[in-house]
């Protein structure tokens, strides 16, 4: 038997393992594997809509996001990691069987042409320099950043490119990541800034606005404080910024045990999705809106939302947990606030970045 076919089974049958046989049966049988243009929803196991409540607090948005219902927003829809996965799995059995003598690079690259489509590629390469656009934007408006220090921060994000398949080959060093949801930001071995992005979550994620958040996060690890530590204005910078959005760890922000970073990145994709669905969202109805910045963030929810155990991060012991990015973080910006129309209770918040520190005018004293 193909010895890539063998791999698929081993795969399948670790999933259903972890307490998927369900979905993964169901999908098995309903899901089809058309390519599919970015503005297509791909299929989705029918949800009942969860009723949202009658007052929306702006510090329980992660128990709003987590237990409501995945819907697609006017630009798209987010899969489940699971459901994105047993897709790719699906195709490329497909693959496999019809065509059994080729290659395990040839079945890679049907594999990458199925998954990252021309049509999608373009959206997302298009969306990936919006993105950009609007993180130099905020930089450049950021008072505490001098021009020298602004022009070395602008040219690292214009160094960092976007890598994607095909061909498949680019992702030679790492051929697992077709089939996984995954996204990451890594200097290579030459020196090269490129942010990557699985097969799974590549066909998973339809909605523009969480790929912003997603790209937004991983574009900011390209520049965050610890990879400029010979630059002293930056770094003075940077400590008024960790002094704001994560005080418990401004000495210790580079130790390798320390989630100061995701913080940072979520801090810095926050302000760039926030502003993006400002711009994007006028013309939507107040449904459309509240879906759109729901699932801007709705993969960072746990499978189980009501599993305590489930809320820390389970694949990275350096981003901070679920519960805290979505509530302590994202939820914390004022325009993401007026977005949801949600209101602060009287007590306020406890835990979490501070409204002020989105602020460009406010944010650092």
């Amino acid at each position: 038997m193909n010895k890539r076919l063998v791999l698929f089974f081993f795969i399948l049958t670790v999933l259903i393992s972890w307490g998927v046989g369900v979905l993964t049966a169901r999908y098995w049988l309903d899901i089809s594997g058309p390519t599919i243009p970015l503005a297509t929803s791909p299929p989705v196991p029918a949800i009942l809509p969860s009723p949202l409540p009658a007052t929306l607090y702006c510090d329980a948005i992660f128990e709003t996001v987590c237990h409501s219902s995945f819907k697609k927003d006017p630009t798209g829809k987010v899969l489940r990691s699971l459901e994105g996965q047993v897709w790719v799995l699906r195709t490329l059995e497909r693959l496999l069987r019809k065509y059994p003598n080729h290659t395990p690079d040839e079945i890679d690259e049907k594999l990458a042409q199925e998954i990252y489509t021309p049509s999608k590629r373009k959206t997302l390469i298009k969306l990936f320099e919006k993105i950009k656009s609007e993180m130099l934007r905020f930089l450049i408006t950021t008072k505490e950043i001098d021009a020298d220090s602004f022009e070395i921060l602008r040219q690292r994000i214009l160094l960092i490119q976007l890598e994607l398949p095909p061909p498949a080959s680019i992702y030679a060093d790492d051929p697992d990541l077709l089939t996984l949801d995954n996204a990451f930001f890594e200097t290579a071995s030459n020196g090269q800034f490129k942010i990557r992005i699985g097969g799974a979550m590549f066909y998973g994620a339809t909605s523009q606005f969480n790929l912003v958040f997603t790209l937004a996060h991983e574009l900011a690890h390209g520049i965050e404080p610890c990879d400029f530590l010979d630059n002293p204005k930056i770094q003075a910078y940077s400590k008024k910024v960790m002094e704001c959005i994560s005080p418990l760890q401004v000495k210790d922000f580079c130790a390798r045990d320390s989630t100061a970073t995701e913080t940072f990145a979520d801090w810095i994709a926050t302000h760039v999705v926030a502003e993006i669905l400002e711009q994007e969202t006028r013309h939507f109805s107040a449904e459309e809106t509240q879906t759109a910045v729901f699932n801007s963030v709705i993969d960072l929810c746990p499978e189980d939302p009501d599993s305590e155990a489930e809320i820390k991060p389970v694949w990275d012991s350096l981003h901070p947990s679920s519960f805290y990015r979505i509530n302590g973080i994202f939820a914390r910006h004022p325009k993401i606030q007026k977005l949801l129309g949600c209101v602060e209770r009287e007590k306020g918040f406890q835990k979490g970045i501070h409204t002020q520190c989105y602020s460009n005018e406010r944010r650092i004293r």
